[in-house]
């Protein structure tokens, strides 16, 4: 089993706190694709609360095994053969290429 403290940490130095960024993809199927705003390529509340309460689980596991307190991101980074008729903003595709841009979770 992979183990953050063993392998990653020690390599970050004292600066660790400010190095770590733990990013969850797939926002858009978190839910099986449910609550995915797909005109305006972000989550709904509902699945907002969803994807906060897995970046808090992801914080607490984090800061328990490893004294490191981290913000963990999601986001959906779309697919590249869809993004022009999945990501769509005001009538045109999204300039980034990703479907959502990354959204702050659990604050």
């Amino acid at each position: 089993m992979f183990h953050l403290d063993e392998f990653f940490i020690p390599s970050l130095g004292e600066e660790r706190h400010n190095r770590l960024l733990i990013a969850v993809n797939q926002a858009d199927v978190a839910m099986k694709g449910k609550h995915w705003d797909s005109v305006n390529c972000r989550p709904d509340e509902v699945l907002t609360a969803f994807l906060n309460d897995k970046v808090r689980s992801i914080r607490e596991r984090i800061q328990t095994n490893t004294g490191i307190t981290v913000n963990p991101i999601f986001y959906s980074a779309g697919y590249k053969e869809e993004l022009f008729q999945t990501c769509r903003k005001g009538g045109r595709p999204a300039r980034t290429g990703l479907c959502s841009r990354p959204a702050r979770g659990g604050r």
